[in-house]
């Protein structure tokens, strides 16, 4: 880890309380986030899980169909 990255983590900390704190209590209060939380809950572990399984898919199919390139 290089010094520069040792120094964005505290700012990203910080950004992620102003920045995602409040906009949890904003949308959280919303009347269909309370009445639907447990959708909301499993929206946001299917896109997380979505990202894994697009990665997945592009390790084991995405190199067999391109030809290889050969060094010139």
């Amino acid at each position: 880890m290089t010094q520069s990255d040792k120094a964005a983590i505290p700012v990203c900390l910080i950004l992620e309380i102003v920045i995602i704190l409040p906009a949890g209590w904003y949308f959280g209060n919303f009347p269909i986030m309370k009445e639907n939380f447990e959708f909301v809950v499993l929206g946001i572990i299917a896109v997380s899980v979505l990202h894994m399984v697009v990665e997945i898919a592009r390790a084991k199919f995405g190199n067999q169909s391109r030809p290889a390139i050969s060094p010139d």
